[in-house]
Formats: structure tokens, C-alpha cells, sequence
């Protein structure tokens, strides 16, 4: 980020040096008092970086009233997903995205059938009861289920 400030930055990239020597150091010694430098130097990076983000997010936090673009993350709105090349019916590939897009239209308007709405069958009718017995309101039904509830 631009905004951070150049000796807070420079701090904590000595810091996080420091303590990836000392960490090599240790790995190539396994010496106890090598890697207590590295838990010192660790310490020491770790409250660096976190001064340096309180640092930086209070200084974002008094000037976003000011200057509101400084909050903005432009690498999260700036993503575009792309559409590969594309074959039509034919095998020529496309590539403008104008013919691609009708090539996509078509494809997906092919899916969708436009159905005769005259030709429906007719439902028949497969109760044989007489109406009394059949469920002509759902809450017939919820105080059968909780009739039945309270038998058990």
C-alpha cells in the first residue's frame, strides 16, 4: 500500500529479516540458545507488524472522512472473468465478443422448447372414495397429523 508510511515499513521488514535469519540460523544448528534469539527477534517483529497495522489503520480510519478513496481496494473491483475461445455448429472459433455472445444466447434460447399449450392431457381422476373421505383442505390435514400426535 502507498499510503504506509517508508520508515514504519522499512522497521518492520528489518524486523521480519532479523528474525528469518535467525530462524535459518537455528534450523542449520539446532542450538537452543540460537533459537531463543529466534523467539526474541520473533516477539520483536511480531509487535513491530502490529504496531505498524494499528499505526496505519488509525491514520486510514481519521482520513477517510477526507479523502475517501484511500479506503478503496481497487484489486477487488477491477476482476473481470473472461469467456474461452468458442466453436460454433461449423468449427470456426470464435473471438469477438459480440459473435460470442450470440453464440452463448443461442446456445442457452436451444434449451427452451416452445410447447403446444393445446395439446395437455387431461388429468383423470384416481380417487374412488366418496368426499367425506377425501382432504379437501390442508387443515383437515395438520388436525389429523395432530390427532395423531396426541394418541402417541
Amino acid at each position: 500500500m502507498t499510503d504506509r508510511p517508508t520508515e514504519l515499513l522499512s522497521i518492520s521488514r528489518v524486523s521480519a529479516l532479523r528474525r528469518d535469519k535467525k530462524w535459518d540460523l537455528y534450523r542449520n544448528t539446532t542450538d537452543d540458545t540460537h533459537y531463543i534469539e529466534y523467539i526474541e527477534c520473533r516477539n520483536v517483529a511480531a509487535k513491530v507488524l502490529r504496531k505498524e497495522k494499528k499505526t496505519f489503520e488509525r491514520k486510514l480510519a481519521a482520513d477517510v472522512k477526507i479523502n475517501a478513496k484511500s479506503f478503496y481496494v481497487p484489486s477487488q473491483t477491477k476482476s473481470r472473468d473472461r469467456v474461452g475461445l468458442l466453436k460454433d455448429s461449423l468449427g470456426n472459433i470464435i473471438e469477438d465478443d459480440k459473435c460470442m455472445s450470440e453464440l452463448v444466447k443461442s446456445f442457452f434460447a436451444s434449451v427452451f422448447t416452445h410447447e403446444n399449450v393445446g395439446s395437455i392431457p387431461e388429468v383423470n381422476q384416481v380417487f374412488n372414495g366418496d368426499s367425506s373421505q377425501s382432504l379437501s383442505e390442508i387443515k383437515k390435514l395438520h388436525v389429523m397429523i395432530y390427532s395423531i400426535k396426541l394418541l402417541h
